[in-house]
């Protein structure tokens, strides 16, 4: 008795149809317990006829009903109803041992840069000799970020990216007669890119979103057989940012008026631009003419800003805190507070347009029974070139 399965392609602009049955007839027999392809009987002919016109248009969708296809096959319940079907899937799904890409470091952290030249291979082991149709590798650098808020009684997903470049290369390709095959036993194909020379922000991971610069490769053997590969390298901006009064003295103030009298905070910083490592130096002047002690608190905060669907969300988290000396009433005091940003800060960016990393510094005044004030200012972390570009002095190596 023969057994026939079918997979289903939605196809849409055939108003006549739901559902369009192709891809696989397995007909198990008693004698062999075998699967082969029905190559001469008209529903053969059907599923060809399918496959040319459609398959273009609804290749996901395919390949998505293929591997449920394969799942039911191999499953344990369904592989003693369809023996034959879950010998050949196996056996094709198992001819690939290992498929990775990887890169070789430029530098000791292997970071790189724009206009920089990154070389990297494809690395793969058959267990046996199979068909081949492409195989490709592509680098990709692209921010994305996405969050979920209410709207009312809704969930509405805000969600958006932007590609900031992709280059693709064809390693093999074959004709599509079957011709092009893989031997069994471990294959390397080597390739290099030049990453675009354009103001791109350095990779980073932030509450709602991401800036992820990565190579993947795919080896597509058949339509429902497919091997795809990852892995992502730091990219590191070196952009300078423009700002007006980057590098000018910054200074900022806030006066607040209680029933006993006022109390003012100015503060005072040398530049708005420092370097991961450098020490903030954070001059404060208090004037407390009212009765109440007055302690001033320190803060540098990274601020995380994302953008999608006209929507905002901004995500904030203290790097550094400090207290400072209390006031006492009726009196003006004046003191220098010194905060060292972290070595392994990640730099500025504010020209991604989905995502933004600022650095404020806060300096408010703990009032008792009263609002406290506070003043902020923008930090720009910068990258130390001069350490950058020791870096890049160091030997090669492979990443994996």
């Amino acid at each position: 008795m023969h057994t026939t399965i079918l997979c289903s392609v939605h196809c849409s602009y055939l108003f006549f149809f739901s559902f369009i049955p192709f891809v696989l007839i397995a007909a198990p027999t008693a004698r062999t317990n075998s699967l082969f392809v029905v190559k001469h009987s008209p529903i053969s002919y059907y599923a060809q006829w399918v496959t040319h016109t459609i398959v273009q248009r609804h290749e996901s969708y395919i390949r998505v009903e293929a591997a449920t296809f394969i799942r039911s096959c191999t499953s344990s319940s369904s592989s003693s109803a369809y023996p034959g079907a879950a010998t050949f899937i196996r056996s094709c799904t198992m001819t690939i041992k290992s498929f990775s890409v990887d890169y070789l470091r430029n530098n000791e952290q292997g970071i790189f840069s724009s206009g920089d030249t990154i070389t990297g291979r494809i690395s793969l082991v058959a267990l046996k000799e199979t068909t081949l149709q492409s195989l490709c590798v592509k680098v990709k650098g692209k921010a994305e970020v996405k969050w979920m808020e209410l709207d009312g009684q809704n969930t509405v997903v805000c969600s958006d990216k932007k590609k900031y470049f992709g280059l693709r290369k064809v390693l093999r390709e074959g004709k599509g007669d079957g011709s092009e095959i893989i031997t069994p036993g471990r294959h390397v194909y080597p390739f290099t890119f030049q990453i675009p020379a354009k103001e791109m922000p350095s990779s980073y991971v932030g509450k709602c979103g991401k800036i992820t610069y990565s190579l993947k490769a795919k080896l597509i053997r058949t339509l429902w057989l497919i091997d795809k590969a990852k892995t992502e390298f730091p990219f590191l901006s070196k952009a300078d940012i423009i700002i007006p009064g980057l590098r000018e003295p910054q200074y900022g103030s806030k006066v607040v008026f209680l029933a006993t009298g006022n109390v003012s905070i100015g503060i005072h910083i040398e530049t708005m631009v420092y370097l991961p490592g450098e020490a903030i130096e954070v001059l404060i002047e208090i004037h407390n003419n009212s009765t109440r002690t007055v302690t001033p608190n320190f803060s540098l905060y990274e601020k995380q800003s994302f953008f999608a669907k006209h929507k905002r969300k901004v995500y904030t988290h203290d790097i550094i805190t400090a207290i400072g000396d209390p006031v006492p009433a009726a009196t003006r005091q004046t003191a220098t507070k010194v905060l060292t940003v972290p070595s392994q800060l990640s730099v500025s960016f504010l020209d991604c347009s989905i995502l933004n990393l600022e650095y404020m510094l806060k300096v408010s005044l703990d009032i008792p029974m009263a609002k406290d004030p506070e003043v902020n200012l923008l930090v720009v972390i910068l990258l130390d070139k001069s350490k950058a570009a020791e870096e890049r002095l160091q030997e090669y190596s492979w990443s994996k």
